[in-house]
């Protein structure tokens, strides 16, 4: 067990804490059916998101943003602004538009905060991050913002409608995702500071995958101070000590909310309960430390190993938690692959089918924001494979049930060597960039976001081993990511002599691109080059043949 600080309450009470500007991101208080106060609301602390959108009714103005953007229905409303479900006419596809409320828009701080939350979104490149479509201001000097859209529930929704613990291989699964778009938010200075089961999206059909939302008070690391010193800004419950006291936070901060989201998970119930915002901010500032996660979950088979990380996690002081998410994300890896390696899932494994959230009835169902894989309205998968962590179970699984297979009668247990326990982290590790390879090929070929695809380029083209990337993908990946004649050319050149009809759809969209008016001067060296490209080529195949022949492609890791 690590050290707690005992000094911080002593030092700052509750009461100098709560005499401070506050930006806490709450609902108010509600009732239950039975008239009690609904402490979910206080311990979760719910969005305003309501679970139904207010559709336009039949024959009413629909309203449009910047001539683009033709609103359909709210999603919801908070302090600073509204989110809407809105269709993009330059493209026919649905995105979440958000917009400043009107009057709030002469406020320059409001303001200045609302397009630092678009410049994180700017930032941050992953999958599992919204991607940002479109910015500007709509009629009235209002500021807004369109980003990507699917369909899916919140983490929220997810454990009110499954309550009780969660199975750890489950919990590993999903944290890996989170832990992989965290570390990349890290690296781009960006710093969450309200992570909670409301602003986790889970995508319909992905049990392992989970999408980061609402940036409204991201901190840029580089960016000019907004907040007067000593405010306190977050969501109670789930806030880290320094920040609920006013303080400089880092990415240490959102390491301490992902320790409380995960005792959570796999206790089944709140770690800081209370019955106003201000009993649950004593309960986070008390000098005793939480309840320990194995009492709590009252699972035997959890490993000693999980205790110790949600306690590094939970610790007072930042300097006391882990160095980076990137170590949690390695952590609960380990203990992953203890679980699978014993042949003991540390809990019992849910059947077939029983990993997917299980939403309301789909007429009723809200449609919140998310970062897409690729493209699209929804009618095709958002996300081919499951990152890292599947991809290793499955393989550790495997091999920990042949070993059971093997060993004989007798209850005598085997520990693995150290030899295997290497070789299996190998496996996995390769899988995983097999996995991230196919996942960066899907964004160079389908994401509708330039700057995301000229990510992927790099990645792919970056890529080792080499041989691992198929020529064409290659070839994509060159064009895309070249700037300047002669690199157009020589990637143009690569493709023509390739052939494969694949790289057609890439090589279109790239032409279009050129053909529009502010780009003809500049793309004008390669026209003809493109236009003998397309006449090269052979027709792209039909969807279904594309897909097979896309799956034959992936590197097999």
């Amino acid at each position: 067990m690590l050290a707690w600080g005992g000094s911080w309450t002593c030092l700052k009470s509750l009461s100098l804490l709560l005499s401070r500007p506050v930006f806490w991101r709450s609902p108010v208080a509600t009732r239950n059916r039975s008239g009690c106060r609904a402490r979910a609301s206080l311990r979760r602390l719910h969005p305003s998101t309501p679970r139904r959108g207010s559709s336009v009714l039949p024959g009413a103005r629909v309203e449009k943003i910047a001539g683009r953007f033709e609103l359909e229905h709210k999603l919801g409303a908070g302090a600073f602004g509204e989110a809407h479900v809105a269709r993009d006419l330059e493209t026919g596809r649905k995105v979440v538009l958000k917009l400043i409320h009107a009057h709030l828009a002469t406020n320059p701080e409001l303001v200045e905060r609302f397009r630092r939350e678009i410049r994180a979104l700017e930032r941050v490149v992953h999958p599992s991050v919204p991607g940002l479509v479109a910015q500007g201001t709509a009629e009235g000097d209002r500021p807004y913002y369109a980003m990507e859209f699917c369909e899916g529930s919140d983490l929220y929704h997810a454990l009110e409608a499954e309550p009780g613990p969660w199975a750890l291989k489950r919990c590993c699964l999903l944290f890996d995702d989170l832990l992989s778009a965290l570390g990349a938010c890290h690296e781009a200075g960006v710093v969450h500071r309200d992570l909670k089961p409301a602003n986790l999206f889970l995508p319909g059909g992905d049990p392992a995958a989970v999408r980061v939302l609402d940036f409204g008070v991201a901190r840029l690391e580089d960016a000019v101070r907004l907040t007067e010193a000593g405010a306190t800004v977050g969501t109670p419950g789930y806030m880290a000590p320094e920040q609920a006291l006013g303080e400089s936070t880092d990415h240490r901060a959102d390491l301490y909310a992902l320790g409380i989201l995960l005792w959570e998970s796999i206790a089944g119930r709140p770690l800081f309960e209370g019955d106003s915002l201000t009993d649950i901010v004593s309960k986070q500032l008390a000098d005793e430390p939480p309840p320990r996660l194995m009492d709590e979950a009252r699972d035997p088979t959890l490993p000693p190993e999980l205790q110790e990380l949600v306690d590094h996690l939970l610790q007072h002081r930042p300097e006391e938690r882990p160095d980076s998410a990137a170590m949690v994300r390695d952590q609960l890896r380990d203990l992953a692959l203890q679980a699978a390696v014993s042949g003991d899932p540390r809990g019992p494994t849910p059947p077939a089918g029983s990993f997917a959230v299980r939403r309301p009835d789909p007429s009723t169902a809200p449609t919140l924001p998310v970062s897409a894989v690729k493209g699209g309205s929804g009618e095709r998968s958002t996300r081919p494979l499951l990152l890292g962590g599947i991809a290793s179970l499955l393989i550790l699984l495997a091999v920990g049930g042949a070993l059971l297979w093997l060993r004989d009668d007798t209850p005598e247990e085997v520990a693995p060597s150290p030899e295997l326990l290497q070789q299996l982290r190998e496996e996995a590790q390769a899988a995983t960039q097999a996995e991230e390879l196919a996942r960066q090929t899907e964004l160079l070929l389908h994401e509708p976001n330039r700057d995301t695809r000229r990510a992927a380029a790099l990645y792919v083209m970056d890529f080792e081993p080499a041989d691992q990337v198929p020529a064409w993908v290659r070839a994509v990946a060159q064009l895309e990511g070249a700037q300047g004649c002669q690199p157009i050319e020589r990637a143009l050149a690569e493709i023509r002599e390739l052939g494969d009809a694949r790289t057609r759809d890439p090589v279109e969209r790239y032409y279009r691109r050129t053909r529009r008016r502010r780009l003809r001067r500049f793309y004008r060296c390669v026209h003809r080059d493109l236009r003998q490209t397309l006449e090269a080529l052979p027709e792209a195949p039909d969807e279904g043949a594309a897909e097979g022949e896309a799956a034959e492609a992936e590197p097999s890791g």
